[in-house]
């Protein structure tokens, strides 16, 4: 048995996009909606400066 970090969960792909889907529904999303938009958007310049 691999030990993990105090509070670590194992996740699956598929299990993040529902959690996703169903925080982005929410009236208070706004906040997520903004941090993925900011997220990406440092992706993006990232790979686009490498």
């Amino acid at each position: 048995m691999i030990a993990r970090p105090f509070g670590a969960a194992e996740f699956s792909v598929a299990g993040l996009a529902c959690e996703l889907q169903r925080d982005w529904a929410r009236p208070e999303a706004d906040r997520l909606h903004v941090l993925m938009r900011e997220y990406f958007g440092n992706q993006r310049t990232l790979k686009a400066a490498t």
